[in-house]
């Protein structure tokens, strides 16, 4: 699987997943999306699809009262912890350039709440991305605390816990492991999932893929529950053990999902985990394939019989839903042309009004949502209260809130992001009659 580890390790690091640091002192860097290579082929049948979206009608609605812009001078936030948002704010300097600082702001009284981290905190380089916030105040997030990268590198990763209450910033756990990316899901309000994809000494290959997964407590103390090991050899026919690539929760049940090569070609599945790591039942995936191809994925969210996730290597967002004898395609937006949102039993998304090559598309973008119990998926139209848009990422807030970022009006500018709060139980009964 060292083709696996690749992606893992350069896409990765290579698309969005930025360095920063703990104190906020400096400017994250992100790459060229032009300058990207794509090292994998689309299966034939979707190799000319850059996107696919359901043919439903479009209804209207009212939308003035829902848009509820939350713009602060050079502050963009992705979360709300105790009644603040947290984000980074950015602070233009002739000295410096531009200085960025990770802080909270009340959304009452718009005062600026800076995060106390523990004495002589070191600078993070990266992370997995994930994160989980627990009760609506505690945020957590693994991330990487090591300086110097090469070959033989076993990376100090570190789970910190953010009070959005008071901005106190805590040292939850430490960890050392070749590679410096942890993941995470919820359980419930107390607990989480936390888990890491790496690599383990093998007698008959390079090296075996170990897949460890532990529930943790909102105190920190946790308990492994899962751990996983997988070989294939390139010239094998049949692969050994289990590859875990992602897990998620579903209705409260842990759910491992990952591949395996059975007479020459790979295979996915669903593994069914209790509490306790017990494995309750296998189950194929079949047809997912067909629409994922050679990538892997690097998120993914489980809904009743809904797969939505978004791949390694071209940042591509796809929703699937699982029949009894093939897996559907939904929806697809190659190199994040479409943007999605999971709030509680409603998968929202949304085509973005720009393509990779900053190109405006002269169409009208409607928002879709799928209602995973009933299975009805509606349309409505979008009209954003801006004179000309740019929508950047649509996403759910641990609140069950939307957040659209739009980075700024006309042309791109990520010191000018725009957003606005949409809230998740009005959007859910506006679709409820749309639907």
């Amino acid at each position: 699987m060292k083709r696996l580890f690749m992606l893992l390790a350069v896409t990765t690091l290579l698309l969005g997943l930025t360095a920063c640091f703990g104190g906020g002192k400096d400017k994250p860097t992100q790459p060229d999306a032009k300058q990207i290579t794509v090292p994998y082929i689309l299966p034939e049948n979707l190799q000319n699809t850059p996107f696919v979206l359901p043919e439903v009608p479009v209804g209207t609605a009212n939308w003035e009262a829902i848009f509820r812009r939350a713009n602060y001078d050079g502050f963009a936030f992705n979360e709300i912890l105790a009644g603040r948002y947290y984000g980074r704010k950015t602070v233009i300097s002739e000295l410096q350039g531009n200085v960025d600082t990770d802080l909270l702001i009340d959304a009452v009284t718009k005062k600026e709440i800076p995060l106390a981290y523990p004495a002589n905190f070191p600078r993070w380089t990266v992370g997995s991305g994930a994160y989980v916030v627990l009760q609506g105040q505690y945020f957590y997030e693994w991330k990487s605390y090591t300086a110097q990268f090469s070959g033989d590198t076993l990376h100090d990763v570190k789970l910190t816990r953010l009070d959005g209450e008071t901005g106190r910033v805590e040292i939850m756990d430490e960890a050392n492991q070749n590679l410096p990316f942890v993941y995470m899901c919820k359980l419930n309000k107390e607990r989480f999932l936390s888990y890491s994809v790496t690599q383990a000494p093998s007698d008959r290959v390079e090296y075996a893929t170990l897949t460890v997964a532990s529930i943790y407590h909102m105190d920190g103390t946790k308990k492994e529950i899962i751990r996983e090991r997988y070989e294939c050899g390139s010239d094998w026919t049949d692969s050994e053990g289990t590859l875990i690539e992602r897990f998620a929760v579903n209705e409260g049940e842990i759910y491992g999902f990952g591949r395996r090569r059975i007479s020459g070609e790979y295979k996915f599945f669903l593994y069914r985990y209790d509490e306790n790591g017990k494995l309750l039942d296998t189950q194929a995936v079949p047809g997912f394939e067909d629409i994922i191809g050679e990538e892997q994925p690097l998120e993914l969210t489980l809904i009743g019989d809904f797969i939505i996730f978004r791949t390694h290597e071209s940042l591509s967002n796809y929703i699937c839903k699982r029949t009894e004898t093939t897996t559907e395609l939904i929806m697809k937006g190659a190199y994040g042309s479409v943007q999605y949102a999971v709030s509680s039993n409603h998968i929202f998304f949304i085509e973005r009004n720009y393509d990779q090559d900053n190109i405006k598309k002269e169409k009208a973008c409607p928002l879709y949502a799928i209602d995973t119990t009933s299975g009805k998926i509606a349309a409505l139209d979008f009209p954003v209260p801006l004179a000309d848009p740019y929508l950047m990422e649509l996403q759910a807030l641990s609140n069950g809130d939307l957040l659209a970022t739009y980075g700024g009006e006309g042309v791109y500018d990520y010191l000018k992001q725009i957003q606005y709060v949409l809230p998740g139980d009005t959007l859910k009964a506006m679709f409820a009659v749309a639907g």
